[in-house]
């Protein structure tokens, strides 16, 4: 009976997959575990730093791996306001929390930083009440420790094993997921120069926090949006334009600029993939209330080169490159500089896809890391060899004999 109501319980979670896969739309993270657990390693089955599915999370492998011998009775399903990736941190590092720690230390819990659901969490796991066990929802409160007491409380009261799910109750559990899978839904207009200001048209979308602007005979100055973004969508290209202004608190002498972008498609023959670059960008500021002192700049492909990203993804950077432009006769230099950047020409119908992030292994502090690595073993490898070649005399006095005499050039 009990191996019948395993199968029947790991068949319920596999068309909870096929359900939940049509709907799901946000991410927050999901700690699974059980009351009874077993001994077996379940974090090793999948890579839990990426983002995971009901496909890859609620399998017969997994659920087995979780479950072991001890067949649950019961399916409860905790839910948090504001639960991230910060909080389950704090779960670990605080000594006041070991009860609800220990349920996570067990060989057989997961933890999920970024599961894809449903926006309401219920629906996600609507399939739980369909199946042959109980299924209960309980609302956690927002602190951390009355919430830890709740869910010992909540399966202290329950007899046989249980099958428990943390997650949160709100958008909030995005946060972990953010930067790289933004959900631009529509326009966001920021008119200041603090928050982040977003656009989606029908053939791109672009978020960044804010823009700085200098050339070479102003200070460097943070502008604000000014108005909507105006899009033009071609075959193979597609130009954003965006206009910015100084905001009223801000000293400078540029009051406006305009901002102009060009992708392309492109095929590369030895990724054999279509590719979007930055086909050219050009700003026109002015450094004149009356509008009659205008300057236009265009920025060398060479300083946006490297944003680029595989058609059908999105490119996102903390400190995106910057675009700036040669200085020479009759021409300004001039730099811009967009931070917390993400965008996405082409195949925008759902908003951003997945993001090619700029951040690279071999960064500054590494290189500087292993520097000072390589020079340490050489020092160590100089002191043991100079240890090494030290040997001993191969005569010495004898008190009885003859002294030593050791010849000295005049």
């Amino acid at each position: 009976m009990g191996r019948f109501s395993g199968t029947v319980l790991l068949s319920s979670l596999l068309v909870y997959c096929l359900l939940a896969s049509t709907s799901a739309t946000t991410t927050a993270p999901l700690l699974i575990w059980s009351k009874e657990p077993s001994e077996s390693k379940c974090n090793e089955q999948f890579t839990p730093s990426t983002l995971q599915t009901a496909e890859t999370v609620f399998n017969h492998g997994l659920m087995a791996c979780i479950l072991g011998e001890h067949i649950p009775t019961k399916a409860v399903l905790f839910l948090q306001n504001g639960l991230s990736v910060d909080t389950l941190r704090h779960v670990f590092a605080t000594d006041g929390l070991q009860k609800l720690r220990k349920h996570f230390e067990s060989p057989s819990s997961v933890v999920i930083p970024a599961f894809q659901m449903d926006e309401i969490p219920e629906k996600s796991f609507s399939a739980f009440k369909d199946g042959n066990f109980e299924f209960e929802v309980v609302h956690l409160p927002d602190d951390l420790e009355a919430a830890a007491n709740m869910i010992e409380n909540k399966l202290n009261m329950e007899n046989g094993n249980v099958l428990c799910l943390w997650t949160a109750a709100d958008a909030a559990g995005e946060v972990s997921l953010k930067r790289n899978r933004r959900d631009v839904t529509e326009t966001k207009l920021s008119t200041d120069t603090t928050g982040d200001y977003c656009f989606k048209g029908s053939c791109i979308a672009i978020c960044f926090s804010d823009i700085k602007f200098k050339d070479q005979d102003n200070d460097l100055i943070t502008m604000a949006v000014n108005g909507k973004a105006v899009e033009s969508c071609g075959n193979n290209t597609v130009t954003i334009e965006q206009d910015f202004q100084k905001p009223a608190n801000a000293t400078g002498s540029v009051y406006s600029l305009k901002l102009s972008m060009t992708f392309e498609m492109r095929m590369w023959a030895v990724s054999a993939m279509e590719w979007w670059v930055v086909k050219s960008a050009n700003v026109t500021y002015e450094t004149d209330k009356t509008h009659n002192n205008s300057n236009s700049v265009s920025f060398i492909p060479r300083s946006f080169r490297s944003l680029t990203a595989p058609r059908h993804w999105s490119f996102a950077c903390d400190q995106p490159p910057m675009f700036y432009s040669k200085s020479g006769k009759n021409k300004k230099f001039a730099s811009i500089q967009l931070r917390n950047l993400q965008v996405q020409p082409f195949d925008t119908k759902e908003g951003f896809s997945d993001a090619v992030d700029c951040s690279s292994w071999v960064t500054a502090p590494l290189i500087l890391s292993l520097l000072i690595t390589l020079f340490l073993v050489i020092m160590l490898a100089y002191a043991f060899n100079m240890i090494t070649s030290i040997t001993t005399m191969d005569r010495f006095d004898d008190p009885k004999g003859k002294g030593i005499s050791v010849p000295q050039d005049s």
